[in-house]
């Protein structure tokens, strides 16, 4: 078998790509997932002397109403596409995926 050597060198060198780039995809997803735990970190409390379970009081009742109709009435075609397309993707990355 005149080319055993050569194949057996080159299925070497593969089998070393192939586990360096194993290995860089880990870590790429280590380093990925690190980051969206980071980023999804809530806000720490304020520190507070209150231990009450008291729910808020709602300050304005009929809020959501009143916020529903301002936008079923609102004209989003008057709004500029790159700030459409901002604010789609700021609400998606708002999100963590599943």
């Amino acid at each position: 078998m005149p080319f055993a050597q050569q194949i057996n060198e080159a299925l070497a060198v593969q089998g070393a790509r192939i586990d360096k780039a194993s290995s860089d995809e880990k870590a790429r997803r280590i380093a990925t997932a690190a980051a969206a735990a980071e980023s999804t970190k809530k806000r720490p409390l304020p520190a507070s002397n209150e231990t009450s379970d008291a729910k808020r009081q709602k300050l304005e009742p009929d809020a959501t109403s009143s916020s529903a109709a301002f936008l079923a009435g609102f004209d989003f075609t008057s709004l500029p596409a790159a700030l459409i397309t901002e604010l789609v993707v700021a609400n998606l990355q708002a999100f963590a995926d599943p």
